[in-house]
């Protein structure tokens, strides 16, 4: 992916979703945002599974799942999940909406901040920069952390956000 846009989508399954259905759900809606994304764009899913859906599901399944719809669809670049205890309300939606646009917004200026000489330096500099950082401190009033954001290429397994 040398060029295109990056898109956090937000998946909320609803409580008519059953871990019998979760599969079918998460194809048809990793379908959709395929077809939305325009050539050489990403896509970050940030999954909320309520206890029912995460826990109904051996973790293995839940893993080959979501290793499926990466290889089935090149534009997602990586699946986080994150525990729920219901699904979630339309204003933590707009919530977790606001947090995905500073992700990316946060994202564009670092990408575009880089220099060749500054990608190898320690995490000590990143970590400072985070602290600085008003989106990072916003992250981390929300139970989020992204002081070390990385972007995968290929999914590696489901990333547990928070319990």
């Amino acid at each position: 992916m040398a060029s295109g846009r990056i898109h956090i989508a937000i998946l909320n399954p609803g409580v008519e979703i059953t871990p019998l259905r979760l599969r079918g759900w998460l194809q048809k809606e990793a379908a959709a945002i395929g077809r939305r994304a325009n050539p050489g764009d990403g896509a970050i899913l940030r999954l909320f599974l309520t206890k029912k859906l995460r826990y109904g599901l051996p973790a293995k399944k839940l893993d080959a799942i979501l290793q499926a719809l990466t290889e089935k669809h090149p534009v997602i670049l990586r699946i986080e999940t994150q525990l729920v205890e219901a699904p979630l309300t339309e204003d933590e939606m707009a919530e977790q909406t606001r947090l995905a646009s500073l992700h990316v917004e946060k994202f564009r200026q670092r990408a575009g901040g880089i220099r060749p000489a500054q990608a190898g330096r320690g995490r000590g500099l990143a970590e400072r920069a985070a602290r600085a950082d008003p989106v990072a401190q916003a992250e981390e009033r929300a139970g989020l952390s992204s002081a070390a954001p990385a972007l995968q290429a290929r999914f590696l397994g489901f990333v547990l956000i928070k319990e």
